[in-house]
């Protein structure tokens, strides 16, 4: 496509899937082409664009870091619970042990039928 005009493009589909057509027309004008002043100014930009990529990355390791410490951190604190509450389930089963054995003791010689 070389002539200037009007172009139309047909496409069929044979199957049924979705289809996703993507255009790109780059138009190019000679005296857009490549100067000093524009060079010095895509210098400049591209200096700015690294700085803010830089800055993207350097919050990226923040981040990376800062989720790695809290999962550090979590996993301790879940070893603590666990532990944690098995004492206090061991602690239940022996004041239980305790109890049953005390009241059964005090309960083994005496009698409950009628007094007559």
């Amino acid at each position: 496509m070389t002539d200037d005009g009007q172009y139309e493009v047909c496409f069929k589909s044979l199957d049924k899937y979705y289809k996703l057509i993507s255009f790109n027309f780059d138009f190019v004008e000679e005296n857009d082409l490549a100067l000093a002043e524009t060079m010095d100014q895509m210098a400049e930009e591209m200096k700015q664009a690294y700085r803010s990529l830089k800055t993207i990355q350097n919050n990226q390791h923040y981040q990376n870091d800062r989720e790695n410490e809290h999962q550090r951190m979590l996993e301790s604190t879940e070893k603590k619970l666990w532990w944690c509450s098995a004492g206090k389930m061991g602690a239940l089963i022996v004041i239980c042990i305790s109890q049953i054995y005390m009241l059964t003791g005090y309960f083994k010689g005496k009698s409950f039928g009628p007094n007559v």
